[in-house]
This record gives structure tokens, C-alpha cells and sequence, in this order.
């Protein structure tokens, strides 16, 4: 049977792994479940027990090393739990841990590997007993109101591979010596109140692929030894107070990098040319930095992109068709920067498009017909432009999954043909300020999934008709 393992000389139950498989409510005391008293290793991740309680049974299944209940809908109290090797109890939005608190939890645990709590109402400090569990190697308390000091004799624990303790942004620490030989796989602490600078022997960190700590205070320069981290696929550096100029082009020489954020650190003059070497990335996030010039077609080399982020920079120039039109590029976000001419118009379309914002611009000239080519559009932003000319709007109608369409403050004079046999999408967001529409337009009967309408600066005449009070009633927000 899936999902059961049992010993093939008793037929005991040693295994029950029942993830996903959509159960609904409580687990009821008297369960069979309870009867499994062999039983090893209990999985019950991403169902919906309807927050109820974690039964108190659990507990009695004295053989239990491995424990899975994450993204399950458990609510209450954790009940103490013995000789667990690894416990998941990971988003899990109503669980406390407050009654045992987290001391009292794991102090029981000696031989614990494994302890994810990320989601849980933990609202304490980390137990500096942590420190103790030589045999740990996952530790993920992201995201549960930890506060005061972090012990820093965790980082020194010999097998932790996995540490992730990001936005707890009242926890305090930082980072210590790194020896040669750490195991560290994944370091990610973004969102917290860490400080200083990043110790040189950060570089000893051989086998980590990812590190993530954005939003921190971190200061200083970035040590030159974080070029020897050859194996990261993934670095968030984003939002720190790096000593100016800092210099990035180390970047270049980790090949293997798929994801990076460079999000405000104080980028400076053109496009990094340094990127060019990671032909692997498929995320980049370079907002809100000071880089100029244009927008490279070079980009195109990079042929994994699926997300790129150029917003609130000072960049010049046109932008390349092929970002649009020739790429797997799905989120492309360029908004707030000095581009100019023309919306590239093409009619050949490989386009993998969801999200296109091109807001706060100097774009010039008439919205082109084949955007309605991009069917995987979710999101259109051109508002704050000085876009032209007349806009059929039926056009994105042609666009089933569209949900977001911002027009507002052009000079754009929108048509909207009356046709009773188009399909419109459900909109959430929908900016049609200074549009120059004389009339509410006659689709918005049909929506009822608005978050934002902006219709302000029109022409629009008349009595507001009582239609208009009915729409999206459950979900308008602005």
C-alpha cells in the first residue's frame, strides 16, 4: 500500500506517510492511528485538520523518531513529545509554543537532527541549550517572533548543514569565526537584527550553496574571500549598509549561482558586465540601486531568466525586444527608470510573460496590438508615461488570465466596443485614471474580484448609477 512501510518479519507498522493526501478535520482520540505502536516515522504534512488539536495520543506512540505535521491546519498547544529525531511542525499559524515553551520541547530531544518550527507562535528567546545538540544538522525557526539574542554557539554545532532563522526582526546576534571543514549548506538569517561585518572566514564555508541576509544591518566591506563560495546556486545580499563604493564583480566567477538579489546595495554605473559569466541564473534582482545606461541585449545569453528585476534605477535607452518577446523571462519588472521611445511591438511571439511593468517611464507612443499575443499575462503596468494615441481596451480582453491592468496617467484615450460576446477577465487591480473615459465603463458590471479601481481625473459625466455600488462589494479595497 502506498505511503505504508511495514517489517517484513512481524508485519508491524513502522512507516505511515499520509502527506497530501487530503484529509479534512480532527483526528479523533479513539483513532486506530493510535494503535500503530511500532510505529517509526508519522507524516501528515499538507492536509487540513481544520485547526484542530494535535491529539494528545501522539505522544503515546513511544517508538516515534521521524514527526511530520507541517501545512496542516493544527492549532493549540504541542504536547511533549520524546525521542524524536526529527520534528516538523512548519507553518502551522495557530500552533503556540508557548505551554511547553521551546526549552521544554527539545531539552527531551538529546539525539534531535532535525527541528522545523517556521510559522509557529514561538515568542521567546532561542534556548542557548541548542547549543548542545551535536548531532543537529536542520535548524528552520524562521518567521516565529523570536526576539533577544541568538546563541552564537549555534553556527559551531559540528553537523549543522541547514540554518534558517530569517524574519524574526527582533532576534539579535553576529556572525561568529568560521572554521575550515563546516559543513553549512544553507545559512539564511534575512530580515533579522544582525550586525557588524562579515568575518573573512566566511570564504571556509566550502559546501554552502545558499546564503540569504537580506535586510539586515550588516556594514563594512564585503570580504574579498566570498568568491570561494564556488558552490552557491543562490545569494541574497540585498539591503544592507555596505561601506560605499563596494565592489560586486566577484559575483561574476560563482558560475553557479541561479538565483541572485543585489536589491539596494548601492550599485553604481552601467550594467554589471560581470553577470555575463553566470549563464545559469534564473532569478535577478538588481531594483533600486543607482545603475545607468542601458539595458543590455546581452541578456538574452542568460537563456534560464525567468525572473528579472531592473526597477527604480536611473536606466536610459529603449528596451530590448527580445526581453519581451524572445525569452522564457516571465516576471519582468523596469519600472521607475528613464527609458524611452516606443513599447517594443512583434509579431513573432515565444513570449513566457506573467508580470510586465513598465510604470514610471518616459515611454512614448501608442500601446501596440500585440501585447494581446502574450497569453500568459497576469499583470500590465504602464501607468505614469507619456504613452499616446487611442486604446482599444477590448484588446486585453483577448488576455484570459489578466488580472492586473494599469493605465492611468498617460495620454491615452481609451475605446471601449461594446460586444456582448467577449469573455472578460476578473480583474483585481484595474488603473484607469486621467484615461480620458466620458463614461463608467460598461464592463465593470461583470467584476466582482476588484481589490483597486482608480477612475479619478476623467471626463465621466452624470448620476453614479447603483450598479456601480454592487460590484466587487466582497473584495474592493480602494
Amino acid at each position: 500500500m502506498d505511503g505504508v512501510e511495514c517489517d517484513y518479519r512481524t508485519n508491524h507498522v513502522l512507516s505511515l506517510d499520509l502527506s497530501g493526501c487530503c484529509l479534512f478535520g480532527s483526528i479523533n482520540s479513539n483513532s486506530t492511528l493510535f494503535r500503530l505502536v511500532h510505529l517509526q516515522t508519522l507524516n501528515l504534512a499538507y492536509n487540513n485538520f481544520n485547526y484542530s488539536q494535535i491529539p494528545s495520543q501522539v505522544g503515546q506512540l513511544s517508538n516515534l523518531t521521524y514527526l511530520n505535521l507541517s501545512y496542516s491546519y493544527f492549532s493549540g498547544q504541542i504536547h511533549n513529545l520524546s525521542r524524536l529525531i526529527s520534528l516538523d511542525l512548519s507553518y502551522n499559524d495557530q500552533l503556540k509554543l508557548h505551554k511547553p515553551s521551546l526549552r521544554d520541547l527539545v531539552q527531551k530531544f538529546t539525539n534531535l537532527k532535525e527541528l522545523h518550527l517556521s510559522g509557529v507562535n514561538i515568542s521567546s528567546t532561542v534556548p542557548d541549550i541548542l547549543a548542545n545538540f551535536s548531532s543537529l544538522e536542520s535548524l528552520r525557526l524562521s518567521y516565529c517572533g523570536l526576539r533577544g539574542e541568538f546563541p552564537i554557539d549555534i553556527f559551531q554545532l559540528p553537523n549543522l548543514k541547514m540554518l534558517d532563522i530569517s524574519d524574526n526582526p527582533d532576534l539579535k546576534s553576529h556572525l561568529p569565526s568560521f572554521q575550515l571543514g563546516s559543513l553549512f549548506k544553507s545559512l539564511m538569517f534575512s530580515r533579522t537584527n544582525f550586525v557588524g561585518e562579515l568575518p573573512f572566514s566566511v570564504g571556509n564555508l566550502a559546501y554552502l550553496e545558499v546564503l540569504d541576509f537580506a535586510s539586515c544591518n550588516f556594514i563594512g566591506q564585503l570580504p574579498s574571500s566570498l568568491c570561494n563560495l564556488t558552490k552557491l546556486t543562490s545569494l541574497d545580499l540585498s539591503n544592507n549598509s555596505f561601506r560605499a563604493p563596494t565592489n560586486f564583480s566577484w559575483i561574476g566567477k560563482l558560475s553557479n549561482l541561479n538565483s541572485l538579489s543585489l536589491y539596494h546595495v548601492g550599485l553604481t554605473g552601467d550594467f554589471p558586465f560581470w553577470l555575463m559569466n553566470i549563464t545559469h541564473l534564473s532569478s535577478l534582482d538588481l531594483g533600486y540601486n543607482q545603475l545607468t545606461g542601458p539595458i543590455p541585449s546581452w541578456l538574452l545569453n542568460l537563456t534560464n531568466l525567468v525572473d528579472l528585476y531592473l526597477d527604480h534605477n536611473h536606466f536610459i535607452g529603449q528596451i530590448p525586444s527580445c526581453l519581451i518577446y524572445e525569452t522564457r523571462i516571465e516576471r519582468l519588472f523596469l519600472g521607475s527608470n528613464q527609458l524611452s521611445g516606443q513599447i517594443p511591438s512583434q509579431t513573432n511571439n515565444h513570449s513566457e510573460l506573467i508580470i510586465l511593468e513598465l510604470s514610471s517611464n518616459k515611454l512614448q507612443g501608442s500601446i501596440p496590438s500585440t501585447l494581446s499575443n502574450l497569453k500568459n499575462l497576469d499583470t500590465l503596468s504602464f501607468h505614469s508615461n507619456n504613452l499616446s494615441g487611442v486604446v482599444v481596451v477590448n484588446i486585453f480582453f483577448q488576455l484570459k488570465t489578466l488580472r492586473t491592468l494599469m493605465l492611468s496617467y498617460n495620454n491615452l484615450w481609451l475605446l471601449i466596443e461594446s460586444n456582448t460576446n467577449a469573455i472578460i477577465p476578473n480583474f483585481t487591480h484595474l488603473g484607469l485614471a486621467s484615461c480620458n473615459l466620458s463614461e463608467l465603463p460598461h464592463f465593470l458590471h461583470n467584476q466582482y474580484e476588484l481589490q483597486l479601481l482608480d477612475l479619478s481625473s476623467n471626463n465621466i459625466q452624470g448620476p453614479i448609477p447603483s450598479w456601480l455600488w454592487n460590484i466587487s462589494k466582497n473584495s474592493l479595497s480602494t
